[in-house]
């Protein structure tokens, strides 16, 4: 009897073939046809737009099944779907409406299986702000900002990288992230440079921006190559070591020397970049280092280490003190200054100065003063004649000799004295107006006014007023005649003259008195203008301070204001004819209109000038208009 070993039942077989080989009890299933049935059905998918998706659909059967998707009754091939070997769906650069229903059907010549998933899209997520490139200073505060949008039902998270790792800002105390997202780095260093990447995600999507960040710092201390010390100048070299990301813009050289060892000058300023050798002057006598200093936008580095130390030999002066000038302090003196030389000009020991001084007249020798210590910058001359003009020039010496540049020489002068004559024969010519006169006067000797010359003062003042009090006006010293203009009008005048120097008044001439006659007076002290009903104003005003005569009355006049147009002028009748008066009531005025009012005080020589003022009338009620 024959024995089967059964290797498998498979349900779904249609055709089944035993072979069986005696006496090995060995029996061998083959199935040739199986129906299709989907192992792994598509899972609903949520994407947003612009991403692709895969969904997923695993078949068996026998024959292999062909699978398709269907979507809304129509098969989808091509374009931006592709059905995948494994049968997945690919949909490629997904948009909003590819939301919706997806069945994978799959069949083969013994039946068919299907089954469906959904997929919903969602807007994807877009930085609207994105970090920007900077180039900070060291020291400073830089910040990035990033804000981003996306789907509303999404959650939107907004992290920091820094060269590719997420920033620990409980680690980093100098960076900051703001509530609303900017990245902000304090105190910045030079380890700050790099790149920040602002990386915005939600549950099914991220995306990026980045920005470098440049910190640049003062360059580093120029190197020092080498010096050569030579009798006149000295050459240096030197080389960059960095401008930390600011180009270096220009080198200076500072020096100093033993007579002010902790003090660096600055001995070229503004060397190009392209120059990394220069030569610096020397002095005589003196014992100088150098050292190089570097600019960029940020600032200056430090300095680079000071050079050796040259020294050059002693030399006459090369130059001479300047801004030299003299004046006298009193009638017989004559104080001769200049400005100090420092020592980096003596160029040898025994530095002093040699100064010379003699009239400025024919014949006339050279006075010689040296002065020993080079601290002092001033020699007083006593027992001079007053006034009197000096050549003058001081020289700077020293153990070798006197400097070998031309001096210059200089005037100066003796002290002034007060001047001996008044001018005389001084007369009120004509009496021309209410505040002018026309006078005339002998002029001065020249050499009676023992000093400068600067001209006449003529003094006024009046009955009224006390002589501490007087006006006094410059004439020049040419003059003979002057008509003074500002003289009190209606009142005796009290007027002289005398002659000026820089340092004191002459004598002044006999007092001429006379009087003024009327004039016009000045401005009322005040006016006011108050509402009277609603077709008048009562005017009230304070006489003038100045009335120049006898007031004769007031004139008032007034016309229509209406934002910058004015109305005609129309003048009060009758005008105020009391001079007593400090009021008076401006009837037929129009309702609600604003008035410019003006006033004037008279004398028999005229009205004075105008005080102006601005008010409106009151509004009339109906009760008003029908009583």
């Amino acid at each position: 009897m024959v024995q089967f070993e059964t290797l498998g039942i498979i349900s779904r077989m249609t055709h089944l073939i035993v072979f069986s080989i005696v006496p090995i009890a060995l029996t061998i299933l083959h199935v040739s046809a199986l129906s299709p049935e989907i192992i792994r059905a598509p899972t609903n998918e949520a994407t947003v737009d612009g991403k692709h998706v895969r969904i997923p659909c695993r078949v068996t059967g026998v024959p292999e099944p062909e699978v398709k998707w269907i979507r809304n009754g129509v098969e989808l091939t091509g374009g931006r779907y592709t059905t995948l070997e494994t049968g997945d769906l690919e949909i490629r650069n997904v948009n909003f409406l590819d939301a919706g229903t997806y069945t994978c059907y799959a069949s083969n010549n013994f039946g068919h299986d299907n089954a469906s998933g959904i997929l919903v899209v969602k807007r994807h997520t877009t930085i609207t702000e994105a970090p920007e490139n900077y180039e900070v200073a060291a020291r400073s505060t830089a910040t990035f900002r990033c804000n981003a949008v996306t789907d509303s039902s999404l959650t939107l998270t907004i992290d920091w990288l820094s060269n590719g790792e997420q920033i620990d800002f409980a680690m980093e105390p100098r960076f900051i992230k703001s509530n609303d997202n900017s990245l902000t780095i304090t105190n910045i260093i030079d380890l700050d440079s790099g790149t920040y990447k602002c990386v915005a995600r939600t549950e099914l999507d991220e995306t990026s921006a980045e920005a470098t960040l440049t910190v640049q710092d003062v360059p580093n201390a120029p190197r020092l190559e080498g010096i050569q010390c030579g009798k006149e100048e000295a050459n240096i070299r030197w080389v960059s070591t960095g401008d930390n990301r600011a180009p270096i813009l220009r080198y200076t050289i500072q020096s100093n020397t033993s007579f002010n060892p902790d003090t660096w000058e600055v001995a070229k300023d503004d060397i190009p970049t392209t120059m990394q050798t220069y030569s610096v002057p020397l002095t005589p006598w003196t014992n100088t280092t150098f050292r190089v200093l570097a600019w960029n936008k940020i600032g200056v580095s430090l300095p680079s280490v000071y050079s050796e130390t040259c020294t050059t030999p002693p030399d006459v002066p090369h130059t001479n003190p300047k801004n030299v000038r003299a004046a006298g302090t009193n009638p017989h003196n004559m104080i001769i200054k200049w400005t100090l030389m420092p020592r980096t000009e003596h160029n040898g020991p025994g530095f002093k100065y040699r100064v010379f001084y003699k009239r400025d007249i024919d014949g006339a020798e050279w006075t010689i003063k040296d002065i020993n210590n080079w601290k002092l910058h001033k020699l007083q001359v006593d027992n001079l004649p007053t006034y009197q003009r000096y050549k003058i020039k001081v020289v700077a010496i020293n153990n070798q000799g006197e400097s070998r540049v031309a001096v210059n020489e200089v005037f100066g002068y003796s002290g002034e004295d007060v001047p001996q004559e008044a001018p005389g024969n001084f007369t009120l010519l004509n009496v021309t107006g209410s505040t002018s006169a026309l006078f005339s006067w002998n002029p001065v000797p020249e050499e009676s006014i023992r000093g400068k010359f600067l001209g006449y003062k003529i003094q006024t003042w009046t009955d009224k007023s006390s002589e501490e009090n007087m006006t006094e006006r410059h004439v020049n010293k040419g003059a003979s005649r002057y008509l003074f203009k500002k003289l009190v009008p209606f009142s005796r005048n009290y007027v002289r003259i005398l002659a000026y120097n820089k340092r004191y008044y002459g004598p002044p001439s006999d007092t001429l008195s006379f009087e003024t006659p009327e004039g016009v007076p000045g401005m009322v002290r005040s006016f006011d203008a108050n509402p009277l009903g609603f077709d008048a104003l009562n005017l009230t005003w304070s006489k003038p301070e100045h009335p120049n005569g006898i007031l004769t009355g007031y004139r008032i006049s007034y016309q229509t204001v209406s934002g910058t147009e004015v109305g005609p002028l129309l003048e009060m009748r009758p005008s105020v004819a009391d001079p007593e008066a400090t009021s008076v009531e401006l009837r037929g005025l129009t309702p609600e209109t604003t008035y410019r009012i003006h006033i004037r005080a008279a004398t028999r020589a005229g009205e004075g000038e105008e005080y102006f003022i601005e008010q409106s009338t009151d509004s009339a009620d109906a009760a008003d208009y029908y009583d």
